[in-house]
């Protein structure tokens, strides 16, 4: 039986939270940037996922996850825990888990903003989709830039850095490339964010047998997929 009103099908809505902008897909599904005092949440919406940055959050083995108390855990990302909210993540490709923490003030305003949303941590879907067996994949922003190094279908690195310009993103990028020992075989560049150009012309200039998935700017899908 068709159901001709969609009153009764649910809509999930996506919104990013980066840098106190919201992103958000318009009625045209292009990603669109809200100020955080101009932003309204889609109509009808029944489930939302929000993604945000924050540096505090670390990977777990699960066999080392089940033995640590969660406490510990706390500690180990933040000293200043009772300014903070915790998070847990599971992810699945490296049999662990991303914990992370946020602080509770931003919590609270993404709460009051966006009622009953489920709050993710950027990194997650970095982590999960995409992956290839030689991979470095990044996520460039004026202020920050996550890098994630793959090599041999093995996640060697994954971390997060506070950026002034791209050559402190690049510095970041060739660092954890001898890191993960990616060095001497032929891997992808998956890349994500803004001003990448100026950045892969200096790697593309260096790794010259790699290939380079480009996409465009600020299109939040290519993450998420």
């Amino acid at each position: 039986m068709e159901i001709a009103n969609n009153i009764f099908l649910k809509k999930k809505e996506i919104i990013f939270y980066l840098n106190n902008q919201f992103y958000q897909i318009d009625q045209a599904n292009k990603w669109q940037k809200h100020p955080k005092d101009k932003f309204k949440t889609g109509e009808l919406i029944d489930d939302t996922d929000v993604y945000i940055d924050t540096p505090n959050f670390t990977l777990i083995p699960d066999e080392i996850s089940k033995e640590l108390p969660t406490d510990k855990k706390q500690e180990f990302i933040t000293s200043n825990r009772e300014s903070f909210s915790f998070f847990s993540s599971p992810i699945p490709y490296i049999s662990g888990e991303l914990f992370w923490s946020a602080k509770t003030e931003e919590i609270e305003f993404l709460n009051r903003e966006i009622p009953g949303c489920n709050i993710h941590h950027l990194a997650e879907p970095l982590l999960i989709n995409k992956n290839r067996p030689n991979q470095l994949k990044y996520f460039l922003s004026n202020s920050f830039i996550y890098i994630i190094c793959i090599k041999d279908n093995e996640l060697k690195v994954a971390n997060r850095f506070s950026i002034e310009n791209n050559e402190d993103a690049l510095y970041f990028i060739l660092s954890l490339i001898k890191e993960a020992d990616l060095t001497n075989i032929d891997f992808i560049f998956n890349c994500h964010g803004i001003n990448k150009e100026s950045l892969n012309k200096k790697l593309k200039s260096i790794f010259h047998s790699s290939d380079f998935i480009e996409h465009e700017e600020n299109e939040f899908n290519s993450i998420l997929n």
